[in-house]
């Protein structure tokens, strides 16, 4: 903005940079609130990332907190089950990403 002599310029010099912090806070606050209700860990995360993190770290999974999940799990006769709450999770945190994208375009 500074190199083109925007006229947004001036919104960092009145109480319009209120607005320009409040972006990434509520980026961070939805982030952390769908990692919270749709990314949490259970039995199945954990066992699937057990190995990984022992051989990764050194140390069992339980000293760690992590987030995240698999997309699909694949049954022993071959019917793939999608997990919907980590797809919706992915497609809400790759919505805020790019909805702020275009807000800054304007």
């Amino acid at each position: 903005m500074a190199v083109s002599k925007s006229i947004l310029i001036q919104s960092f010099h009145s109480w319009k940079l209120i607005l320009w912090l409040l972006v990434p806070f509520f980026n961070g606050v939805v982030w952390s609130l769908i990692g919270f209700f749709l990314c949490p860990p259970d039995k199945e995360k954990i066992e699937l990332s057990r190995e990984h993190v022992m051989e990764s770290f050194g140390e069992p999974i339980e000293n760690y907190s992590f987030l995240g999940g698999t997309m699909y799990t694949i049954s022993t006769n071959g019917t793939i089950t999608l997990h919907y709450k980590l797809l919706t999770a992915v497609g809400l945190m790759s919505f805020t990403v790019v909805s702020w994208l275009f807000d800054v375009q304007k």
